[in-house]
């Protein structure tokens, strides 16, 4: 884990082909507390999730290469990664964004539009859901109250 004055974070993995998104997601997550890792494609990606004691991956749904829910097929396939938190987010959105996310087995879809309103606290329900836990949350999708 990342330390800032002495204290523990919780590591993210942002795996986004859009350095403006990644850009985006980061200083969310950064600003709410979390220790905060990049990757602009798959490649590396368990590296540093084992490397970097990643609790939890956001990933973008429309990489080229190797699409984000592949990544997460191969991530979901892996003994050692079984309690990691995945978000998938997209540009996407309504019914086929929902469909996909119950396809590629994450925790939780969130269109790219919501980031900044609704990563955080979805992010910190899943991770309370996942530590100490074998039941683990599921936000298809996560509405907010009157959206």
């Amino acid at each position: 884990m990342a330390t800032v004055g002495g204290r523990s974070l919780t590591n993210v993995l942002i795996i986004d082909d859009s350095a403006a998104a990644r850009a985006s997601i980061a200083a969310t997550l950064r600003l709410a507390g979390y220790g905060v890792f990049e990757l602009s494609s798959a490649i590396g990606a368990t590296r540093t999730i084992l490397r970097s004691n990643i609790s939890a991956v956001i990933v973008d749904l429309g990489m080229p290469g190797l699409s984000g829910d592949k990544l997460v097929g191969l991530l979901r396939s892996n003994r050692r990664l079984s309690n990691l938190v995945v978000i998938v987010v997209s540009g996407q959105s309504g019914d086929e964004l929902e469909r996909i996310g119950s396809e590629c087995r994450v925790d939780a879809v969130l269109e790219k539009r919501d980031i900044s309103k609704r990563l955080v606290h979805v992010l910190e329900q899943l991770l309370r859901a996942s530590s100490g836990t074998l039941l683990r949350a599921r936000a298809y999708p996560d509405r907010a109250e009157g959206e």
